[in-house]
């Protein structure tokens, strides 16, 4: 007899390899959402560290430290945009193409789909 392994996947029945909530159904599109979540969560992280970077380091802007603050202001928007860049991919992944482009913007006016 074959040992049973708990930790096994259990057999795909045919209309088993489907996905709730995603626009395309597959099983395969799971692991592009849960990387486009990733990647919010890292931009979210990296938001607060600049900040943390900003306040603790530079507290005031002089004339030795404006290039540092330059830079750390660089990568700031290079982190929002990063983000923005996120929030979209997730969002037509799951909506689609149309809908997930005009509901990101959206939210990222800050309307969340108010009228």
């Amino acid at each position: 007899m074959p040992a049973i392994n708990p930790f096994e996947s259990p057999d795909d029945e045919p209309g088993q390899n489907t996905a709730e909530g995603l626009l395309s159904g597959r099983r395969d599109d799971l692991k592009k959402v849960a990387s486009a979540q990733k990647g919010i969560l890292i931009c979210i992280l990296l938001y607060l560290a600049v900040v943390a970077v900003k306040v603790v380091a530079f507290p005031e802007v002089t004339l030795f430290n404006r290039l540092q603050v330059w830079i750390l202001a660089g990568v700031w928007i290079l982190v929002i945009f990063a983000g923005i860049f996120f929030v979209i991919r997730l969002s037509i992944l799951v909506y689609g193409l149309a809908q997930g482009i005009m509901g990101s913007s959206g939210y990222l006016v800050g309307r969340n789909g108010r009228k």
